[in-house]
């Protein structure tokens, strides 16, 4: 089933679930929050598709549950505005279908306790009730994902942030409707925080969030930003590595190097073996840096990037050697190109041709970048240059 080409499941059990929680009223008004309350969930998560589609998700589909519905999209968008919009998208909906029906129960001087009355009652609590329940900043409903929206940090904090606060907006409006025996509002919400309680719990003893917020750590340093390494390790657990890397790129000294060579001690994993690397290049020991390259383990823009630090601290020969020995355990193009501009900067041309020649067969592609890269300079002034830049040009036009 499909509706305006997005495809739709319907779970048989929604109307069970509407059909007991409309219990208690009249036989009209019982069938207008069932029928009712699936077209108005219906429309609503059409309301989140049109806005993701407008965002530019191409695979968006609708579910009605049976706790109500649910729209997945894919890709999701970057933009935050576009992420509010689609979030709000959903409970205006409901607003819109709503107000008609207000204007209705207002203005038409309708006695209470008639049919017409309850239907028209049945219909706003499906509509306008529902609406205003969505926004609350509560996850999951669409104001909480407006809440992660709108805070500062990177996604993961922002999560946390507002589970954290969904805990205790959800506890207070539990603790609310329990004191005025409203016991069925005083469940879901009791539910509500919870489950994000847990979510905020596991969140921090998630293995993979760890490792992805370790390696965003070991990236952060890499690149110099030592206060976006320093905000990650604030924002939940990290591997033992990670926080003794940021230790040492703040001028820990020695205690903070032999918390992290205890920390990383033998670990083949490549977190541990890059983080011995920075560790090697804080100390300038450009052959440690080499030893672990050839041993394994290491990703090559780690070692390419040490390579360059070496060439820049003014010991490109240095940096050449330790890139030549961990080409023997990590042959990278990246490696291999760095390497070379190490050597053509320790004035070795020969070397750094051979290692230019070496990245090309490795894969490296960007040849532009080879005829006009200044530490290059020596290298295209070879009498071999000509002759095989025209080869490897040909053969890429070839291959083409």
């Amino acid at each position: 089933m499909s509706v305006f080409g997005f495809p739709l499941r319907v779970s048989p059990w929604i109307f069970v679930v509407l059909f007991a929680l409309g219990q208690g009223a009249g036989a009209a008004a019982l069938i207008a929050f069932v029928v009712g309350g699936v077209a108005a969930i219906a429309v609503h998560e059409l309301g989140h598709a049109v806005a993701a589609r407008a965002a530019g998700a191409r695979d968006v589909r609708i579910e009605l549950l049976a706790f109500g519905g649910l729209t997945t999209f894919a890709p999701a968008p970057d933009s935050r505005l576009q992420r509010i919009w689609i979030a709000v998208a959903g409970p205006l909906t409901g607003l819109v279908l709503g107000l008609p029906l207000l204007a209705l129960r207002f203005g038409a001087d309708l006695e209470p306790g008639t049919t017409t009355s309850s239907v028209i009652n049945a219909l706003l609590v499906v509509t306008i009730g529902w609406a205003v329940l969505n926004l609350l900043p509560v996850l999951p409903f669409d104001g909480g994902h407006v809440l992660v929206s709108v805070l500062p940090g990177r996604e993961e904090a922002r999560t946390r942030v507002a589970a954290a606060l969904s805990v205790v907006i959800a506890g207070a409006a539990a603790w609310f409707f329990w004191n005025r025996d409203a016991t069925w509002s005083a469940a879901v919400f009791g539910f509500l925080a919870a489950t994000n309680l847990i979510t905020l719990v596991a969140s921090g003893r998630n293995p993979q969030a760890q490792q992805s917020r370790s390696y965003d750590v070991l990236r952060a340093v890499v690149a110099g930003r030592l206060d976006e390494a320093r905000a990650a390790v604030g924002e939940g657990r990290v591997d033992p590595v990670a926080a003794a890397l940021v230790q040492v790129a703040e001028g820990g000294g020695q205690p903070a190097a032999e918390r992290l060579e205890r920390a990383a001690g033998t670990r083949p994993d490549p977190l541990a073996r890059s983080a011995l690397v920075v560790l090697a290049v804080t100390r300038r020991d450009w052959d440690g840096v080499g030893r672990l390259g050839a041993e394994g383990g290491v990703p090559a823009d780690v070692l390419a990037w040490a390579v360059t630090v070496a060439a820049r601290s003014g010991v490109p020969a240095a940096g050449a050697r330790a890139g030549q020995a961990a080409l023997a355990g990590t042959p990278a193009p990246a490696l291999a190109h760095a390497t070379a501009r190490a050597w053509a900067l320790a004035g070795e041309p020969s070397r750094a041709f051979d290692a230019v020649v070496y990245a090309v067969a490795l894969g490296w592609d960007d040849l532009a970048a080879l005829d006009v890269d200044p530490a290059l300079g020596p290298v295209r002034a070879l009498p071999a240059w000509p002759g095989w830049r025209q080869g490897v040009g040909a053969a890429a036009v070839h291959q083409g």
